[in-house]
């Protein structure tokens, strides 16, 4: 149904269906969903209230997130986890881009990887190697730029940093941005004493 139809309506049109609360035209709305329903959601849950009086409010309520993190090690993981302010409880997917050459080291990457998600206190969907192609003998983690070959997006982008003399903050929005994330977070979760990206 095409939202024209709606364009001389008075009111207001609330509609279902989409986890991802968005406005679709001046008056149709998509309430979304009071929690993040797949690994990888980036949208911030809510409830959306609307009064006798016609206003309406948005009601954010604590509950686990679902996040899917592209890294290579535990260091990465930590890193992340930061960036996107995962909390306890919280359930995690990993991917791992992984090269042919460093297929032997697999077991020892899952071990440290379900270490750091123990560390984390999230529960642990899953950790799943994907396998890195090259294109004309460079790779896609920045060979070709001078990089080693094991570099992943967030050693790319902690060097571009360094390059670049960016402070802890540059690199933690970079972070954020690079997961596709608000800066900001929720007021309601909870710190878990790691570092700070400095």
């Amino acid at each position: 149904m095409p939202p024209s139809i709606f364009k001389d309506f008075p009111g207001k049109v609330y509609s279902g269906d989409v986890h991802m609360p968005q406005h679709v035209a001046k008056n149709i709305e998509y309430v979304g969903a009071p929690y993040r329903c797949h690994f990888g959601d980036q949208f911030t849950p809510r409830v959306l209230l609307i009064h006798n009086d016609g206003r309406q409010e948005d009601l954010h309520f604590p509950c686990k997130s679902k996040h899917l993190l592209p890294v290579r090690n535990a260091h990465e993981f930590d890193m992340v986890a930061e960036a996107l302010k995962i909390k306890e409880g919280d359930q995690v997917k990993v991917r791992v881009p992984m090269k042919r050459r460093d297929y032997p080291r697999w077991a020892e990457v899952r071990a440290e990887l379900r270490q750091a998600a123990e560390n984390w206190k999230v529960e642990l969907y899953g950790i799943e190697m994907v396998a890195v192609e090259t294109l004309g003998g460079r790779d896609h983690t920045g060979e070709a730029s001078g990089l080693s070959s094991h570099a992943s997006p967030v050693e790319l982008m902690k060097a571009y940093a360094e390059k670049r003399k960016l402070g802890g903050e540059m690199v933690q929005l970079g972070l954020e941005l690079m997961m596709g994330v608000k800066s900001g977070g929720d007021a309601n979760q909870s710190e878990h004493g790691k570092p700070a990206l400095r």
